[in-house]
């Protein structure tokens, strides 16, 4: 975190090297910047460095636990999702034909998350290109297709266009909102992973030494201060 520095509007402060604004750069978060840096600062001298080191990993390991429970959940979430989940740029969908053959249950831990879910084989075709045999995950299809020929989506990329994601037809706002969803859970997901190092460094430098350490960093990148 940071303090003010010299060249302040009160809008925005800048760096020195590179002219990046900082977010931070408001009293009410400057203030409550100063006031984590006093908490910190005393829970150092209640604990003591031994009990407080344990303290930062104890957070460090619930942050981590809590990050991969929001892994699985968020997972399970976003296999509900029915279409391709292939929006990226370059990527366009393609109407196929699969073939159900057979299909197995996985679960309740699998790579789509929590839950059961119906995986299966499936003989994938697309106008003159030559068949493909696939797995459809996600329940997509379920048993009840099986031996009969489902309109599906493909998002394909790759050299050849082999990397493929399948899923069924959806609406805009549907993928908008996909989209959407999938970007929260990753800032999230950032977040916690960050907080995971923070509460790492403070247990293995001690808080005075990551405190100096922060603001040694500030001032090697060119940040002045008030």
């Amino acid at each position: 975190m940071g303090r003010y520095c010299v060249h302040c509007r009160p809008a925005d402060c800048r760096w020195d090297v590179g002219r990046w604004i900082l977010i931070f750069d408001n009293p009410e978060l400057a203030r409550a910047e100063r006031e984590g840096r006093a908490r910190e600062t005393l829970a150092w001298q209640r604990y003591g460095p031994v009990v407080y080191r344990l303290r930062q990993l104890f957070f460090m390991t619930m942050t981590l636990l809590g990050a991969c429970v929001l892994v699985l959940v968020s997972q399970s979430v976003l296999s509900l999702y029915p279409g391709t989940g292939a929006v990226r740029p370059g990527v366009t969908e393609q109407p196929v034909r699969a073939n159900v053959q057979e299909c197995r249950r996985v679960g309740p831990l699998s790579g789509y998350g929590l839950g059961y879910w119906w995986e299966c084989q499936a003989v994938v075709r697309h106008d003159e290109e030559p068949e493909r045999q696939v797995v459809l995950g996600r329940s997509i299809v379920d048993p009840g297709d099986v031996g009969q020929v489902v309109e599906l989506r493909a998002a394909c990329r790759g050299q050849g266009e082999t990397d493929c994601h399948y899923g069924r037809p959806m609406a805009g706002l549907w993928v908008a909102g996909y989209v959407i969803v999938e970007m929260v859970i990753k800032v999230v997901i950032f977040g916690l992973l960050f907080l995971v190092v923070i509460y790492l460094l403070t247990a293995v430098m001690g808080w005075p030494r990551y405190s100096a350490f922060i603001d040694r960093w500030l001032r090697v990148s060119g940040m002045r201060y008030r």
